[in-house]
């Protein structure tokens, strides 16, 4: 069995948010056509819905992999990733605070 049978397919939420990561095109479609770019991915209603809402108990109700939680507040919310440290984050995420 090779590698990429043994590993699971990205949920196309997660491969969203990956791909944002590694594509300029892809962030700007973000900015200018979101809801394209959500149809291309085969997002459904409910992981629209936890993007847009973007608290950290939305994401993770529609599969964000804690790893791609801060990489969708950098992306989709820049100007709110610059007033927001990793350790803020990583305190919020643990706590509780701002879900909802």
């Amino acid at each position: 069995m090779s590698v990429n049978e043994r590993t699971p397919r990205l949920h196309p939420v997660n491969r969203l948010i990956r791909d944002l990561g590694k594509d300029e095109a892809l962030r700007e479609r973000l900015v200018s056509d979101r809801q394209s770019l959500y149809s291309d991915y085969g997002l459904g209603a409910q992981e629209i819905a936890g993007l847009e809402e973007g608290s950290i108990s939305a994401l993770e109700r529609v599969g964000v992999h804690p790893m791609y939680r801060m990489h969708w507040l950098m992306m989709s919310q820049p100007e709110a990733a610059g007033a927001l440290s990793v350790k803020e984050y990583i305190d919020k995420a643990r706590s509780g605070a701002g879900n909802g």
